[in-house]
């Protein structure tokens, strides 16, 4: 759903209180590449059957003996759980490979699915110790757009989204983003986030008072940060309202915290016009 869509902020809050929590893509980012892992694991199989297979019948007929295919077949499958790798004779190069091989797919799987399986834990354990990253709060058609393009950039990406029924949730996570379902204007939201260690922090959710209490949020959260810890993020806004965008603009909400923050105020309907 575009911004012009999205649920009111009342509907959008009620959303948040049925579900906070993190997500991620199906392992995405957690441990390897989501786009590769099952092909991996597919040709590694295959790989393992193939050579196996070779290597069961290459014994055979070094010590003459008489296997039918399916015998064959059946011993190279319990090659997976370690049942058939120990034989007599001479052991090809093909049964050594396949040997090593085939163990390594069911535990792949394994670590897989426990990854899938506790991805929140793993998710808030990683994201103890994130910082330099962009986080958006908001998501629509051109937030995603921002999101791929900070990841094809190299950027971690962490996204605020109220709304855990949001058509762009799972595409952002595809993208190896991380998601957030909570409310943006929470400081134990965007602490979770940790956007007050955060390169950049972008507000461009549906409506102006929801960014801009976001801000405020941030702001108050990079106050109570040590001294020496406090770096110069730039915090984004987006403003629909054009006079209020540019009220916002010369006057900034407090000279300390645009400091820290680097504080800019866009009105992206109006940068577009000029463009």
């Amino acid at each position: 759903m575009d911004k012009s869509t999205r649920p009111t902020n009342a509907q959008s809050r009620g959303n948040s209180k049925r579900k906070q929590s993190v997500g991620t893509p199906a392992t995405a980012d957690l441990l390897w590449p989501a786009s590769w892992q099952w092909p991996a694991i597919g040709i590694l199989t295959a790989v393992a059957l193939v050579l196996g297979y070779i290597g069961f019948w290459k014994n055979a007929a070094s010590r003459l003996e008489v296997r039918r295919p399916l015998d064959i077949l059946y011993v190279t499958f319990q090659l997976f759980i370690m049942e058939s790798g120990n034989v007599p004779g001479p052991v090809s190069w093909e049964l050594e490979i396949a040997r090593l091989l085939a163990p390594v797919v069911p535990a792949w799987t394994v670590v897989i699915a426990a990854a899938i399986l506790f991805r929140d834990q793993i998710q808030r354990f990683r994201m103890r110790w994130l910082r330099d990253h962009v986080v958006i709060c908001g998501l629509s058609r051109s937030d995603l757009e921002l999101a791929r393009d900070a990841r094809s950039n190299g950027r971690r990406v962490v996204v605020i989204e109220i709304d855990d029924e949001n058509d762009y949730v799972q595409s952002v996570e595809n993208i190896g983003c991380s998601v957030i379902i909570g409310d943006s204007t929470d400081a134990a939201v965007l602490a979770g986030a940790r956007a007050d260690r955060a390169d950049a922090f972008i507000a461009v959710a549906g409506e102006d008072g929801i960014n801009i209490a976001a801000a405020v949020a941030l702001q108050d959260l990079v106050l109570r940060m040590p001294e020496q810890s406090r770096g110069g993020s730039a915090c984004f806004v987006h403003v629909t309202d054009p006079e209020l965008c540019l009220m916002l603009q010369e006057s900034r909400l407090t000279e300390d915290a645009s400091r820290r923050l680097n504080l800019s105020y866009f009105n992206f309907y109006q940068d577009s016009a000029r463009l």
